[in-house]
């Protein structure tokens, strides 16, 4: 009983290892900004304050 427990123990770790590794891999690529653009039509202001948007409303 005792090698099976180990047994379960060692796949799980190890299959904790990969969905983690699997993560990092994701959260890597949505960093570098390799993700697809699925809208469109939309305009990015950078630097946006306050009194600008008069300038964007009318």
């Amino acid at each position: 009983m005792s090698v099976i427990a180990l047994a379960g123990l060692l796949f799980t770790s190890v299959l904790i290892g990969i969905i983690t590794s699997a993560i990092e891999v994701k959260i890597e690529n949505l960093k570098k900004g390799n993700s697809r653009v699925l809208e469109t039509g939309h305009t990015v202001v950078l630097g946006f304050c306050p009194g600008e948007y008069a300038l964007l409303n009318n």
